[in-house]
């Protein structure tokens, strides 16, 4: 296949917006944060005002930008072949520009794509990408430089301080109560408004959200993204969601995401045959193609996929100002084999069923968030087992199911009074316990998720039994189990 090459008419004129440094660290997959150089960034280049647009497509014999600032006609971009990455600098364009990019795959056909790296896109089933306000401005939103006083608010409930045991409020943003109505979904300013304030009052430490990432199919809960940088826009902009995260921590709690970067769906505008080559998946669909969800898996061994995937997890910590991340369909990831039938899977390099990719980008997705983020607690979770890390707490495994690890602790469910009396009386819970409300079971992205009929543990109270009998109710309905129930 002939290298590609830029169109004639795309401009030699035109400023760089990749240094030297950039190409190599993006080549090597060793960027930091990808983010603040590819995608679309509203900047001044040369005295001049614009945005610059950067995709990496390296099998692709060329690539065009399309927007309303150029009235979606076909603006050809910049090949920098030492990177892969396809780059223009459009003057005059700025924040609020909705594009696409044209990508003349290596397989001949013209695909318009949404831009991987897009960090707020158009209402699905719209597909655009919009051009965001600058990242130092954004951040100056993030609940790490909220005004003093509402950061004196966050510290006044014990609970978010790390001094009570550990219960996770799980739920799906777009099924939740709706009080608004059965058709009306809710936005993040409505949920900062209504669901803070009611798990708060319930008693628990964190609140965790089913993917947050744009998915175009609304029944997979989000489970099958295909923006990861960009919040869905059916609850509001980017904005808007840090103003959620914002009251979040202004109540004294913390937040986790749902993170899948196990595998994304075949829709052709988002990643699949980006290139029109198996860019972000492998080719061989032994090892690129998900027979029980129909999705296509990441491709771990490739430096630049890898670099993305890191650099995602970085993000919604670093930019948003997320708590921690709960990892699914890890098992999938780990395994060679998983869900499939012998012969149709492919060894690793000793002959065995581990996928030492995976394994090493776990890894470095660990060791880069303890290493950049020394100050934010971290969770990486699995839907059979759960690693919390946390400041103040040693290393523990839990588990759901005691079939899967016979001497892990078992969780149990618990509301408000319970857990403040388990506090006054000086109830010895082990520091690492974590405890995880009634209802929230995890799920794989195929089916919603239903109430537990697990028992608890020994010596349970009272109020944890009901709790798991499912007679923990409140205006939102019994606990968590409403929660996380599909939207109509």
């Amino acid at each position: 296949m002939a290298a590609p090459t830029p169109s004639p008419t795309a401009s030699s004129l035109a400023p760089d917006w990749l240094g030297d440094l950039d190409i190599w660290l993006l080549s090597q997959g060793k960027h930091l944060r990808p983010w603040q150089k590819l995608g679309a960034h509203a900047v001044t280049l040369g005295g001049v005002s614009g945005t610059a647009f950067a995709v990496w497509a390296p099998n692709a014999r060329s690539v065009a930008l399309q927007g309303d600032f150029n009235g979606w006609q076909s603006q050809p971009m910049r090949h920098r072949g030492d990177c892969g990455v396809w780059e223009l600098f459009v003057p005059g364009t700025g924040v609020g520009a909705w594009y696409k990019f044209d990508v003349h795959g290596a397989d001949g056909r013209h695909v318009l794509k949404t831009d991987p790296y897009a960090r707020e896109t158009e209402l699905p089933p719209g597909n655009a990408a919009r051009v965001c306000a600058p990242l130092d401005a954004a951040c100056a939103a993030l609940p790490d430089n909220a005004p003093a006083a509402t950061l004196a608010r966050s510290t006044q409930r014990p609970p978010g301080s790390g001094e009570a045991p550990m219960a996770i409020y799980e739920v799906h943003a777009g099924s939740w109560r709706r009080p608004w109505g059965a058709d009306v979904m809710p936005t993040w300013d409505d949920l900062a408004r209504e669901l803070v304030p009611y798990a708060a009052g319930l008693g628990f430490t964190h609140i965790e959200l089913l993917p947050v990432n744009e998915h175009p199919f609304y029944a997979s809960w989000g489970y099958q993204p295909t923006g990861l940088y960009a919040p869905t826009a059916r609850h509001g902009s980017p904005e808007a969601f840090r103003r959620f995260v914002q009251a979040v921590h202004a109540a004294g709690l913390k937040l986790i995401l749902d993170w899948v970067p196990a595998h994304f769906p075949t829709d052709e505008h988002a990643l699949a045959r980006f290139d029109g080559t198996a860019l972000y998946e492998h080719a061989d669909p032994r090892e690129g193609f998900h027979r029980d969800w129909n999705t296509l898996i990441y491709n771990f061994g490739r430096h630049e996929v890898k670099n993305f995937l890191v650099g995602n997890a970085l993000y919604w910590i670093e930019q948003h100002g997320v708590d921690g991340l709960r990892v699914d369909a890890v098992a999938s990831m780990l395994y060679r084999d998983y869900s499939r039938p012998e012969g149709e899977w492919v060894p690793n390099r000793d002959g065995g069923r581990e996928n030492y990719e995976a394994i090493a980008f776990l890894r470095e997705v660990h060791e880069v968030l303890q290493r950049e983020l020394r100050r934010k607690e971290r969770a990486l979770a699995e839907a059979a087992t759960l690693l919390v890390l946390t400041k103040n707490t040693r290393r523990c495994w839990g588990t759901r199911t005691n079939d899967l690890h016979p001497t892990a602790p078992d969780f149990t469910g618990a509301d408000s009074r319970s857990l403040q009396r388990r506090r006054e009386a000086g109830d010895s819970l082990h520091p690492d316990r974590l405890v995880r409300a009634h209802g929230a079971a995890l799920a794989t992205p195929t089916r919603p998720r239903r109430r537990s009929s697990r028992g608890g543990p020994p010596r349970t109270s009272r109020a944890c039994q009901q709790a798991q009998r499912g007679r923990l109710d409140g205006p939102g309905g019994t606990c968590a189990a409403r929660a996380g129930r599909a939207a109509p």
